[in-house]
């Protein structure tokens, strides 16, 4: 079919028709590339069930209790023999994981369902599996299973790790009639000197950039964006000892509430979503921050601010916030879920990512449940009022 644009110059259509044999001839040749990965025999068997850690589908739920061990051949759902496994390049030492595989696990959790309706699909890494689900916990990575192999070879023994450092991959594991499993692909083609791009193909922010008159130029990845980028602080977690299994885990401490209000969500959500609603329940002075969205708390006569970023506003069931400044409030986010129940909503509250039990960490809590109490009455139209005047607490 010939293709003429309004407008275009007989240039252009010369140039833009030889792109396009071109594309089609990428193509052709990326669909021969997947008939000769498809013809590939099984690989190695792997002879080792190795064991990662996992905890609770629910990136929320960090309780003790419902962290297991999980071995590799667990990781075939019935009726699913293949398994994908996203290598995530993540040392334990490392403070924050590599940018390139962060981005491309934004990418693989965006598209998780849809690849969880076929095949098996995991991300692994090296770091402890605390720290894992924190992280995974801040970027939404809630809809795929996050694994740490920390404890195991596996990184060693499926050519990600090294003595020079960790490597980028994607693998396909194969589970057999006979349930054996096989090794039967990983991207071997970004070892390779100056193919550093082998892995690109797996991230649609290549492909698209690709598009622009002026390419990727140098554009990196990066953590976070524009205003996120400086406010949210990421630190080591802190060690603590699981009671159950007498082994020490990194994991960030969380308050969490729960309280029934006879209200409808769309009023609950105006209460936890907007300057206004704050006030009614919590500071009697609350101001709009210097950037769009923040809003600033102040507390005994502005000698004390506390200053929240939006994270996510979807009304009316989620206000979800990251705490900028306040003592140790800084990198912890403030997390309102709501639950319709027959014309009445159950608010599901956590302050999370607090760096340990300190107590002013149990003192907050003390006052969160407070605050419970006066949005439940601020929602049912009710006079408390806030719990912090312009000059203190209210009681």
């Amino acid at each position: 079919m010939k293709v003429s644009i309004q407008g275009e110059s007989k240039e252009y259509r010369k140039l833009r028709d030889e792109l396009l044999e071109a594309e089609i001839a990428l193509k052709d040749q990326t669909e021969r590339v997947a008939v000769l990965r498809r013809q590939l025999p099984l690989g190695p068997l792997v002879e080792t069930d190795y064991v990662f850690r996992e905890g609770p589908a629910d990136l929320r739920d960090d309780s003790p209790t419902k962290f297991r061990d999980v071995h590799l051949s667990e990781l075939f759902a019935p009726g699913k023999d293949s398994l994908i496994v996203d290598h995530m390049m993540w040392a334990p030492n490392d403070e924050l994981p590599c940018r390139m595989c962060n981005m491309w696990a934004d990418g693989y959790s965006s598209i998780a369902a849809h690849l969880g309706d076929k095949v098996n699909f995991v991300l692994i890494s090296k770091v402890e599996i605390g720290r894992l689900r924190d992280w995974g916990r801040r970027r939404g990575w809630d809809k795929m299973r996050l694994l740490s192999s920390h404890d195991n070879s596996f990184n060693r023994d499926y050519f990600v790790e090294d003595e020079k450092g960790q490597r980028p991959a994607v693998s396909v594991f194969k589970r057999a009639a006979d349930g054996k499993i096989y090794f039967t692909y990983t991207t071997e083609m970004s070892r390779a000197p100056g193919h550093h791009r082998g892995i690109d193909p797996f991230s649609a922010v290549w492909h698209l950039f690709d598009l622009l008159p002026e390419g990727r130029e140098n554009w990196m990845p990066k953590h976070f964006y524009g205003a996120d980028a400086p406010r949210v602080q990421i630190t080591r977690p802190v060690l603590r000892r699981n009671r159950e299994s007498k082994e020490e885990t990194s994991k960030m401490a969380d308050i969490k509430h729960a309280i029934q209000i006879a209200a409808e969500p769309q009023i609950v959500y105006s209460l936890v979503a907007t300057a206004k609603g704050f006030t009614q329940w919590w500071a009697a002075d609350v101001m709009e921050g210097k950037l769009k969205g923040d809003l600033d708390l102040c507390f005994f006569n502005k000698a004390t601010l506390y200053s929240l970023h939006p994270i996510e506003l979807a009304a009316p069931l989620q206000a979800h916030w990251a705490c900028q400044t306040g003592k140790e409030w800084v990198g912890t986010r403030l997390l309102f879920d709501l639950v319709e129940q027959k014309g009445q909503t159950l608010v599901r509250f956590t302050h999370a990512g607090w760096q340990a039990e300190t107590y002013y960490f149990m003192s907050c809590n003390t006052t969160w449940g407070e605050l419970m109490f006066r949005l439940k009455a601020a929602a049912e139209g009710k006079t408390p009022g806030p719990l912090f005047s312009t000059s203190g607490m209210a009681y």
